[in-house]
Formats: C-alpha cells, structure tokens, sequence
C-alpha cells in the first residue's frame, strides 16, 4: 500500500549579508558605482543567508475544508 504524499507550500523570508568589491579610483567614485550596481555580479561574495520567518501558504488540508464547505 502506497503513502498518498500531499503538497505543502512554504513562505521564506530571507535574510541575506554580502560584500561587494567595486573598482574606484576613490571613495565617493566607488559610492556612486556601487548605488548604480556599475559592478561585475563576480565580485560579489555571499557572506550568510538566514531564514527570518516563514509560513505555510498553502495547505491541502485547507483546500480539502474549502471544497467541502
């Protein structure tokens, strides 16, 4: 006999901290490039990624409720 496997759908939201390398030939250059995003994507480094909340969006049972109401 076969488990029956129901879908559940989760919300994440996540924190993400990284550092940004941007080529300038002095602070205020390297400001204005970076608010831009005038910076290749590889000179960025992902530091840490954390959950800081989550939710069930969608669960069968709540539809199973709604189909029989």
């Amino acid at each position: 006999m076969s488990r029956v496997m129901k879908k559940y759908v989760f919300e994440v939201v996540l924190e993400k901290k990284e550092q940004v390398v941007v080529e300038a030939e002095n602070y205020e250059e390297a400001e204005d490039l970076f608010v831009q995003g005038d910076y290749d994507d590889d000179n960025i480094t992902t530091i840490d990624i954390h959950f800081t909340d989550w939710k069930c969006i969608k669960m069968p049972e709540n539809l199973e409720e709604e189909n029989d109401g």
